[in-house]
């Protein structure tokens, strides 16, 4: 049996491949709608800030494409608590990105590794293996950028 895709897909497109774009979307619209206005840091700008030194480091550390995703995905999420609090944001970060990757079907034990990275941002930093120290990097990458008093 020849396996099919719906009209219009790509050639036998993986589904999570889109993921990232999916989750670069939905935060983006959760920040621009439910950010407080005292947020002037924790905003979109560090968020795609954050996830752009992820990929850097990831690519200089060698991840693989599957852990290069979980820490990108962690990347888009880790702040997006800050919609709804400052206090224990990097737990609520992790239930919005549990909630919207599941129901996108993404992998359940993947969506557990996206997690774990994001907790590992809470301050002070303890990552644990590599994923964790990849984020916890690039969520700290202002502070050795000339923009940094800014």
């Amino acid at each position: 049996m020849v396996a099919t895709q719906p009209e219009g897909a790509p050639p036998f497109m993986d589904p999570s491949k889109d993921i990232i774009g999916k989750s670069s979307g939905f935060v983006s619209a959760l920040l621009a709608e439910k950010l407080p206005g005292w947020a002037v840091y924790h905003n979109l700008g560090h968020t795609t800030e954050t996830v752009a030194a992820a990929r850097e480091i990831a690519e200089g550390s060698r991840l693989n494409k599957s852990e290069t995703e979980v820490v990108l995905l962690a990347a888009w999420f880790h702040d997006t608590g800050y919609a709804e609090k400052t206090v224990g944001h990097e737990e609520r970060s992790s239930e919005i990105a549990r909630g919207f990757l599941t129901a996108q079907g993404y992998p359940a034990g993947k969506t557990d590794d996206v997690v774990r990275c994001i907790l590992a941002t809470r301050v002070p930093q303890h990552p644990a293996d590599l994923l964790e120290q990849v984020i916890c990097d690039a969520d700290m990458r202002h502070l050795g950028s000339k923009m940094f008093f800014e």
